[in-house]
Order: C-alpha cells, then structure tokens, then sequence
C-alpha cells in the first residue's frame, strides 16, 4: 500500500491539493455489487459524477466541459476482513479545462466542505436501483 501511495504521488498525481471522498454501501447492496462487476462499475461512475458536479459547482470559471481527476480504489473488506464493499477515492480538488491552445486548465474548487449526500440524491440512481432489481440468469447461462 505504501508503494501505490508513493507511485501516486511521485508518478501520476500532478502537486495540486487532493481530496479523498468515499462511497459506503447500505448494507443491503453490497451482496449485490460485491458479485457484479459491472454493477460496481455502475455504482463507481454515479459516485464520481456526483463528485464531480459538486467540484463544478464550487469551482468558479470552469466550463461545463470540465472534468475531474481521479484515481478509484474498490475495498471488499471492512477494518475486521468482514465483507464490506465501498470505494475510496482520490480526487483533485478542482476541475480540468481544455485550453484553447491544446493545453489544460486547472481551476481550483473553493468551498467544498466535507458532507454527506443523502443516498439516491445522484441523477441516475434510480436506474442503479433497478438494475439491481433486475432478474439475474442462473450461473453458468
């Protein structure tokens, strides 16, 4: 774990402030996600773009276009090795724009405090919640 730090901060981060932000399941989808990639994946992308419109939003002067930067870590285990799947993420604290000659952007966020968005508040969490009460093939179709 201290090798991916390093790595990270001496190889892929640029020196711009981070923050992390991390997503915990209820309890009552992590069966779900924990055997469905493709949900985790789902689950994932909601989560990053709440983050990044909340980065948007406090960060003033970028475009509509602009994105974040991010490194994702999915954890299956709790503190205890009990199942327990959340992501950790490590995110720039701001947003990229592309610069008319070809170049990026940065514009700092201000503002951003740390809270707490209420579950569902995300625009496509009802499509997340009924994929997962979406019928699954038996194993082995």
């Amino acid at each position: 774990m201290v090798e991916t730090a390093a790595h990270l901060t001496d190889n892929v981060l640029p020196r711009l402030p981070v923050r992390q932000w991390v997503l915990a399941v209820p309890k009552r989808l992590r069966y779900f996600l924990e055997r469905d990639a493709d949900l985790q994946g789902t689950a994932l992308h909601l989560f990053l773009r709440v983050v990044e419109q909340s980065l948007r939003a406090n960060s003033p002067g970028s475009g509509p276009a602009a994105r974040l930067g991010a490194v994702a870590f999915i954890h299956r285990f709790g503190p205890a090795l009990n199942p327990h799947l959340h992501f950790h993420c490590v995110v720039i604290d701001g947003m990229f724009d592309v610069a008319a000659a070809g170049g990026v952007i940065f514009t700092a966020a201000t503002g951003v405090e740390g809270h707490r968005h209420r579950p569902g508040a995300g625009a496509g969490a009802p499509a997340a919640v009924a994929r997962l009460r979406a019928p699954r093939p038996a194993a082995g179709r």
